[in-house]
């Protein structure tokens, strides 16, 4: 996709307000496997220096533009840095500085442990701070809308998992002590560490959310092991480690769900073998959470009914959804 006339003029005037001069410097289109409804446009300056175009696209309800700005604007106001140059959701489109890949977590592996202590106290820093914003995280209805758009024979196969996510859900967003501000979409493209510093991007999904949230998602995409899941954990904060602990066993199956969820059509209405295996063993870890948190109730008897049951189930094919 090549970008439109009337884009340029306003990325060229935007980014002069800013001081940043890129002439007749060559815009080209990119792709980030991440984005859905968005288009990606990279430019340099006279210098060098790279930047990122959004052509802002659809965000899935009930998400906007103006939510996204005014958590921008929470974040500056708090002087937490982020890549955003120019947001102008008016004129549809954002203007970001493009790092360098190899500054992401994608790449950092073994290399850069102490940055992972940063990236929690970050996260923390958030969480804490910005007490201002906008909309909630729909945690439940997320899961309930992808479940919908799957065949009946994808949902019947899926079914007894699916009220069990349902009520852990439940449960999470009904934990109001523990609502923060959350960014809700920390992929580890997401997340640089830029001159000993540590910057989040794609602030699209911030609102409210779960503090174990944005714990959870980093854990899982990063595959960390138990012990490094502990450190990070603790690194983010020491005060009630256990509880923290506890809401994170319990968000691992939801989030590892959701994907399977998401990623059947892609795998021609098949459950990868690797992403249910991952699950089964959340799931397993979510049950022996419950059972020595010393918490009683009908989510708990569930979640032993179904440890029980996800001996039987096995990675079958599915029928192709369409969606």
């Amino acid at each position: 996709m090549n970008i439109t006339a009337a884009l340029r003029t306003n990325v060229h005037h935007a980014l002069l307000k800013k001081g940043i001069d890129i002439q007749k410097q060559t815009i080209q289109s990119i792709s980030l496997p991440e984005s859905v409804t968005n288009s990606y446009f990279q430019l340099e300056n006279m210098q060098g220096e790279q930047y990122l175009i959004r052509k802002n696209g659809v965000l899935w309800p009930p998400f906007s533009r103006q939510d996204e700005a005014f958590h921008l604007n929470a974040l500056a106001f708090q002087g937490i840095e982020t890549n955003v140059v120019v947001n102008n959701p008016q004129s549809g489109f954002q203007i970001s500085r493009l790092y360098h890949e190899d500054y992401s977590m994608s790449h950092w592996g073994q290399k850069l442990e102490d940055a992972y202590t940063d990236v929690a106290k970050n996260i923390h820093h958030c969480h804490t701070q910005v007490r201002n914003y906008r909309g909630t995280y729909p945690l439940s209805l997320t899961i309930y809308s992808s479940f919908k758009k799957l065949l009946p024979e994808q949902r019947k196969a899926l079914q007894n998992y699916y009220e069990l996510m349902m009520k852990i859900a439940n449960a999470i967003e009904n934990d109001y002590k523990n609502q923060v501000f959350s960014h809700n979409d920390l992929w580890p493209s997401s997340i640089y560490r830029v001159k000993n510093q540590i910057i989040l991007v794609d602030w699209e999904y911030a609102g409210g959310n779960h503090r174990a949230f944005d714990l959870a998602f980093v854990v899982l995409k990063n595959k960390f092991s138990s012990n490094k899941e502990a450190s990070f954990i603790k690194s983010y904060s020491h005060d009630h480690y256990e509880e923290k602990q506890y809401f994170v066993d319990l968000l691992k199956p939801v989030l590892s769900f959701m994907e399977i969820q998401w990623k059947i059509p892609k795998f021609n209405g098949e459950i990868p073998n690797d992403l249910f295996l991952d699950f089964k063993k959340y799931l397993y870890h979510a049950v022996k959470s419950y059972m020595y948190s010393g918490i009683k109730g009908d989510l708990v008897i569930s979640l032993v009914k179904t440890g029980e049951m996800r001996k039987r189930v096995s990675s079958k094919r599915l029928p192709t959804p369409n969606c």
